[in-house]
């Protein structure tokens, strides 16, 4: 106890917090080992087209962040981007952002900016939540899949 304190854990957890968001993010909103195949080739375009639409997205939203903070910042609580709904609002459009060239692509960025930054939430810091221990497995079935 005195070689390591418990305050010292308790720094590090919270340096560890946003890795464990991200994993959540990849594991659960994007559901990254959700193939749409079997074979080996098409679980790597899977998996890559997943992580390349994800750091299209977060590019986007840190980039909606700024106007957020600013247009927040007389509010009493911080606001971030909303990545769910980020998340979901990039899934409709990833492919027209190559699609489109020049002034049609400057339009649509700047209507996923503003869109994203109209999707919003207030950071509540010390806020704590009851865990619920019973977790029920996910599975992905081939024949069941979510319309992306």
């Amino acid at each position: 106890m005195e070689q390591y304190p418990h305050d010292l854990f308790a720094d590090l957890y919270h340096d560890r917090w946003p890795v464990e968001e991200d994993y959540k993010i990849m594991k659960c909103r994007i559901e990254i080992e959700n193939f749409t195949g079997q074979s080996e080739l098409s679980v790597y375009q899977d998996f890559h087209a997943r992580v390349l639409s994800k750091n299209i997205n977060m590019m986007l939203a840190h980039a909606a962040q700024d106007s957020v903070e600013q247009s927040t910042n007389h509010r009493r609580l911080p606001y971030k981007i909303n990545i769910s709904h980020a998340l979901s609002t990039m899934r409709d459009t990833i492919v027209l952002l190559f699609h489109k060239t020049g002034g049609a692509l400057q339009t649509l960025i700047s209507e996923l900016l503003d869109t994203l930054a109209s999707a919003i939430e207030p950071i509540r810091p010390g806020k704590s939540n009851p865990r619920y221990h019973k977790r029920s497995q996910r599975n992905f079935y081939q024949t069941y899949k979510p319309v992306l």
